[in-house]
């Protein structure tokens, strides 16, 4: 989806209260007009199809503050006004626009444009003020971090409905059994803004996230935890264990958890589908993988497995949601571990998708020239690794001879890969693999 420039933020954001200024008078003509001035920057965005709803609705506009306006007669008005003082008195500075809308479900905030929100309640939510507390937060900060905009919504939300000293002890009920705190700050989880890929009870990742804000705003400040909610945001931050002094727990002491869930013989079995390109059974096992790794993202053996299957996985057509959450996954693996042999197989795993799925052939160039630059890169460090040399003849057999792909150059990888490999089974799979590439040749 295209971006838009802070000055075009502006303008639709002008737009935007202009029509419901109008809304407010009844004016429906008028709403329309300001509208339509601004519709096409919106098209294709959620915040196009709620206004036009608000348009269409005939329900009753008002406005409750400085750019707070309200979508419905039947909603609780002193329990919104009351809880954006409580909000705006904590986080000072620039009042975004923010429209609530009365509609039925749970309660949910969406800001598509930077301090321009909708938020969803319904009624009975809207009476609520640990609720609306929380959703106003959402509509004034967000770092991008799921695990600090949660921590800060549901610490505030908490902290309006039972006291300073209450909020505490009503969120260390809540956490009882929740994530351990590294395992939050670990990742962005923009994939999972409920923290639902987590066996943990619900809300107990809210909970424990809000005690790290709420420690970080005792021990730092309000105005030093907020400028690290925009450092995060700005750098776009992925692990910010180190941002809040958070002690990594090493891999060696979950090992004999680990070695428990995952014996050896199946971390050797989803190695030598990574090795052989074998993706039978990875989506079965993709969600058992992709849980462990949440909850222990520091245990190697764990993210590796968890990585390949995801990669074996998304090697299907309509797998493209899948192949979005490897990139990430993908780019946090390598922001770790960059200078290891597996971090350059699945890279260049990776290029090889690309190729398989590539819009054009500029990008399907791109691809193969990254993917080869990749194989040359770790050759010269890990020569004799056979996740590198399988990855490498795998990228030259599966990359079509019009395109680039050199099955003279997946023979030799594939020969290498069998002087140096200690697994009988899999050196048994290269030789056939060679013998019948061989067979193609002389054909």
């Amino acid at each position: 989806m295209k971006r838009v420039s802070g000055n075009l933020i502006e303008l639709v954001g002008s737009g935007l209260e202009q029509a419901l200024i109008a809304l407010t008078k009844g004016n429906q003509a008028d709403a329309r007009r300001a509208y339509d001035q601004i519709k096409s920057v919106l098209s294709g965005r959620m915040l196009d199809s709620e206004f036009e709803d608000i348009l269409n609705a005939n329900q009753e506009v008002r406005c409750l503050s400085d750019r707070l306006y309200i979508v419905g007669a039947s909603t609780s008005s002193p329990v919104l006004v009351e809880a954006w003082q409580f909000v705006t008195k904590i986080l000072a500075g620039a009042d975004p626009l923010v429209i609530v809308r009365e509609v039925p479900g749970g309660a949910r905030q969406t800001s598509e444009l930077d301090g321009i929100s909708v938020i969803r309640l319904a009624p009975k939510d809207a009476a609520d003020r640990e609720t609306v507390v929380h959703e106003f937060v959402h509509a004034r900060v967000r770092s991008g971090h799921r695990m600090l905009d949660e921590g800060l919504a549901e610490w505030m939300g908490a902290l309006a409905a039972f006291g300073e000293s209450g909020a505490k002890a009503e969120l260390r009920r809540r956490a009882e059994h929740g994530p351990a705190l590294e395992v939050l700050a670990a990742r962005r989880w923009t994939d999972q803004p409920c923290f639902e890929g987590l066996a943990v009870p619900r809300g107990s990742a809210h909970a424990v996230a809000a005690l790290c804000v709420a420690d970080l705003i005792e021990t730092r400040g309000i105005a030093e935890t907020l400028g690290l909610m925009e450092r995060v945001e700005r750098d776009r931050s992925d692990d910010i264990r180190a941002l809040l002094n958070v002690e990594a727990v090493e891999p060696t002491e979950h090992r004999t958890a680990v070695e428990a869930v995952i014996p050896d013989e199946q971390a050797t079995a989803i190695r030598r589908q990574f090795r052989t390109g074998d993706t039978k059974g990875a989506s079965d096992s993709l969600a058992s993988l992709r849980r462990l790794h949440l909850e222990q993202p520091n245990d190697e053996a764990i993210e590796e497995a968890y990585l390949i299957t995801l990669l074996l996985a998304a090697n299907e057509p309509d797998a493209e949601r899948l192949r979005v959450e490897f990139d990430q996954a993908l780019a946090r693996y390598v922001g770790r571990r960059d200078d290891t042999a597996m971090a350059y197989a699945l890279c260049v795993s990776r290029e090889g998708l690309n190729i398989r799925y590539a819009s054009d052939f500029i990008a399907m160039n791109e691809s193969f020239e990254r993917g080869r630059a990749i194989i040359e890169a770790a050759l010269d460090d890990f020569d004799k690794d056979v996740d590198v040399l399988a990855t490498a003849a795998k990228f030259e057999f599966h990359t079509p001879l019009e395109y680039g792909g050199n099955p003279a150059r997946a023979r030799a990888y594939l020969q290498r890969a069998v002087a140096v490999c200690e697994d009988p089974v899999l050196a048994a799979h290269f030789k056939a693999a060679l013998d019948r590439n061989l067979e193609r040749s002389d054909a």
